[in-house]
């Protein structure tokens, strides 16, 4: 969807405030933000159960792991992936979910065998376009790296914004109950994840999806819990990195609704010729963020789109958020409109990421057509990323095999040796 196509935006602004209506809970005395984790995840697990298209069977995965191996010539080696990376699912299965019932491992093992049918199938199509021998070597690669006896998970998110990070079970862990104990846990902080979070999350109602493997093994059912936020996935990603595109400066302004320009559209006006020569990243909007519309064909380096405030709307003293303190009539962000990939590109090169071809590690950020991800953590062959949905959805922390994530962004921007250190997540 593009940003500037104002009707499609009001219809999300609707669905927002209704499910912000229906389905969304905040914790409150009687209701901790374990027990909306709970309930958040049960809800998900036990909808995408009923669903044929989230589920698959242990035959249709074996299927996919004999045609993953007789396309790279190695049935062996397809089966080994395939098993390793369903027993790192398997191994961050919700602890509480099981204990409700028979019906309940049913349900996560036919989910499981569903993200794995998937995961399978994607391989099989790399192997079709790259062919056999650079799949196999991918594969092999990634096998051995499972193996890393440090292996780590990213678990959740704290209200905090932080994410707590879970040394994995042992190799031997292959019963319920072996996989459901306590692992032992630490917290790892990143200032520009803790920022975005408060922006596009702030009363915390969708924590619960920031738990990577239920939102894979849900089907991503998170996404019917919209918060609402302006950054979009370009935004959020340049922003955790360190707002790379800050340096910018205002041009124009640009109006959500079109009601909305006679009421607030000369103070506006006003706020834009007043920071004329501020940087984007010093402006005091409200909620602020940053959304692009990005370019991926037809165009240069030199193209980097118009520089506008997003007025979403207007507010008075009954509308305000009084979650949030502004002195302007309205709530704001800042849209770029038609950058450039290739812009994009240069102005993370001059903030120390670099394109490359190499895999993804914390740090980077990924693009593709109408997507980045920012990568926080990489662990045992899994990498976490950290996204943006859409403009008004949640950002969530998603987990995928590396070299799959690989595969599908064909951008990637990485941190080099002396920006290492300040983009890499900080222990708290």
């Amino acid at each position: 969807m593009r940003l500037t196509d104002r009707h499609q935006i009001c219809s999300y602004l609707l669905a927002a405030t209704l499910l912000s209506m229906w389905g969304c809970r905040t914790a409150g005395p009687s209701l901790s933000v374990a027990d909306l984790w709970s309930i958040e995840t049960s809800k998900a697990l036990d909808d995408a159960c009923r669903r044929d298209d989230y589920t698959a069977t242990t035959a249709e995965v074996t299927d996919e792991a004999k045609g993953l191996g007789k396309c790279i010539n190695d049935p062996a080696l397809a089966r080994r992936w395939m098993n390793a990376v369903q027993t790192r699912i398997e191994n961050n299965w919700p602890t509480d979910y099981p204990a409700l019932g028979a019906e309940k491992v049913k349900c996560l093992e036919g989910l499981t065998n569903g993200v794995m049918a998937r995961l399978g199938a994607r391989m099989r199509d790399f192997c079709k376009k790259r062919g056999s021998d650079a799949t196999r070597q991918m594969i092999a690669s990634e096998t051995s790296e499972f193996q890393d006896p440090k292996c780590t998970d990213l678990v959740r998110m704290t209200p905090e914004g932080c994410f707590v990070e879970a040394e994995c079970p042992s190799a031997s862990s292959n019963s319920i109950s072996a996989r459901t104990k306590p692992r032992k846990t630490r917290v790892i902080c990143h200032d520009g994840v803790k920022k975005i979070h408060r922006i596009k999350d702030p009363k915390n109602q969708n924590l619960a999806w920031n738990e990577p493997f239920v939102i894979e093994l849900s089907g991503l059912q998170s996404y019917a819990h919209v918060t609402y936020g302006p950054p979009n996935c370009h935004g959020t990603a340049q922003a955790v990195a360190g707002d790379l595109l800050g340096d910018l400066q205002l041009e124009d302004v640009m109006f959500a609704r079109l009601a909305d320009e006679p009421r607030c559209g000369k103070e506006a006006r006003e706020f834009v010729a007043a920071n004329k020569n501020t940087k984007i990243a010093e402006l005091a909007l409200n909620p602020g963020g940053l959304l692009i519309n990005m370019k991926h064909e037809d165009c240069t380096a030199s193209q980097c789109g118009k520089v506008q405030l997003w007025v979403d709307h207007c507010t008075d003293e009954t509308m305000a958020d009084q979650t949030r303190s502004s002195t302007q009539p309205f709530e704001s962000a800042v849209f770029i409109e038609d950058m450039c990939v290739e812009c994009w590109a240069g102005i993370l090169a001059k903030k120390g990421l670099i394109r490359t071809d190499e895999s993804a590690r914390p740090g980077c950020i990924l693009t593709t057509y109408d997507h980045s991800v920012f990568i926080v953590h990489r662990s045992a062959g899994f990498c976490f990323a950290y996204e943006a949905t859409s403009p008004y959805g949640p950002p969530q922390l998603r987990a995928s095999p590396c070299r799959l994530l690989d595969q599908r962004f064909e951008n990637h921007f990485c941190p080099g040796a002396t920006n290492l250190p300040a983009l890499l997540p900080q222990k708290g």
